[in-house]
């Protein structure tokens, strides 16, 4: 009816050009990781940086730069002092707590008030101060000044009014601008959910790109690909998971321990970027081990807050995929269906897919390692082992609880066992 020749076309997509299929599924893996690691930090944004080879700040600056963030990285080092201007952006009148963590004397003028005055020698300490900020642009001054023997300053942002503000983050580098003709033209610009779709962008071409390629070469350790029937299912049963997590993911509030993982994440991935390796500089959250921080940091990174909820939300997919996968094969596609399903559709799993919490990657690497004990002990694969155990390491990595795999996993090991017709461990 519409003059497509359904025949020709039928042959076209049913042809498989080797150079195509070979190559599509890496192109696409490629470009997702372009797009996804893609520096998110707004064009132009950062402070202006002078250096004095004196520590009193006096005559002309040895060194001048336009620099992302404040950040003086602790090693040992002459005497000397610094100075950072920038111009902040307020998209909301509030209450804002400045964070400064500094060896020797810093002062720091928010508008006209001279906000911290710190003078003297002493060791790396946490400088605290609060003030209520109105106007919509405001100049930012901080001076360091070091004695010598070892220096470090770093600055942090604590917005008290908003979602739970009882812990600082790293400096929001889009907030800041060298000039103040550039802070006033990014005023209202909001970019979180710009970072939120190209993150989504990015899982996509990634998925698409992995899906190519074991199209092409397969699954590793001999794995073999499942029927179309039981992908469809596999399929049915992810969007299942991914919409009842995603739906009204946008209203969803922020609740307590979700702002503490969350910033100790992303705390852990900014000393990354700035290479601040001091043991001192990781003391976030402490009460857990620092797997799951570690991945919604980077999620964070990636596409902002709503990137770090997507993340969660798409780990609790996955491990809805692995209990259909250990269901479908040890039991019927009847059972593993039901469970995937049932898992997916589980009010309170739910709840815990919609939240940056320890649950959604304690469950998957569970999971992921109980799949890959049991294909390990069926096909008596070394390497097999090695990934669940590494997978198991990775689940109480992110919350000690895992380490409850370990009386389970012989149970695991003799189903598989059984299925395989075997009586002994490989």
């Amino acid at each position: 009816m519409l003059g497509l020749d359904t025949k020709w076309w039928g042959e076209v997509l049913a042809r498989r050009d080797r150079i195509a299929r070979a190559g599509l599924g890496p192109l696409l893996i490629l470009f997702s990781v372009m797009l996804g690691f893609s520096d998110p930090t707004p064009s132009g944004s950062g402070w202006n940086w002078e250096r004095w080879a004196n520590g009193r700040l006096e005559g002309a600056p040895v060194a001048r730069a336009v620099v992302l963030e404040p950040f003086a990285k602790e090693e040992p080092t002459a005497p000397f002092s610094a100075q950072w201007t920038a111009w902040m952006r307020v998209d909301r009148p509030g209450r804002f707590e400045f964070v400064v963590e500094a060896d020797d004397e810093v002062e720091l003028l928010v508008g006209e008030e001279r906000l911290l005055q710190v003078v003297g020698k002493r060791k790396r300490t946490t400088h605290k101060a609060t003030v209520r900020l109105t106007e919509p642009i405001v100049p930012l001054t901080l001076r360091l000044v070091d004695h010598g023997g070892g220096k470090y300053l770093r600055l942090f942002l604590n917005e008290l009014d908003g979602p739970h503000g009882w812990s600082p983050v790293p400096w929001p580098r889009e907030i800041t601008w060298p000039t103040r003709e550039l802070a006033e033209a990014a005023l209202g610009g909001s970019r979180a959910m710009q970072r939120a779709t190209v993150f989504s962008f990015f899982l996509v071409f990634l998925t698409l790109g992995v899906a190519l390629t074991v199209h092409r070469h397969g699954l590793p350790f001999g794995l073999r690909l499942p029927s179309r029937r039981t992908v469809a299912i596999a399929a049915t049963i992810a969007l299942a998971a991914l919409a009842a997590r995603l739906h009204g993911l946008g209203d969803a509030d922020i609740y307590w321990d979700e702002g503490a993982y969350l910033k100790a994440g992303m705390h852990y991935v900014r000393n990354l970027e700035l290479g601040d390796f001091a043991p001192q500089s990781f003391h976030w959250n402490k009460e857990h081990p620092p797997v799951a921080k570690w991945l919604y940091g980077g999620a964070e990174w990636l596409g902002g807050m709503w990137g770090a909820k997507l993340f969660a939300a798409i780990l609790q997919a996955m491990s809805c995929l692995l209990v259909f996968a250990i269901g479908r094969r040890y039991g019927s596609l009847t059972i593993g269906a039901s469970a995937g399903m049932l898992l997916a559709l589980m009010p309170y799993f739910v709840g815990h897919g919609r939240a940056i919490g320890l649950e959604s990657p304690l469950v998957f690497f569970t999971c992921l390692s109980a799949w890959l004990l049991m294909r390990a002990c069926e096909r008596d694969s070394w390497p097999l082992h090695a990934a669940w155990g590494f997978t198991s390491i990775l689940g109480v990595g992110s919350r000690a609880t895992g380490v409850w795999f370990a009386p389970i996993a012989p149970l695991v090991c003799g189903v598989a066992l059984a299925r395989a017709g075997r009586r002994v461990l490989p």
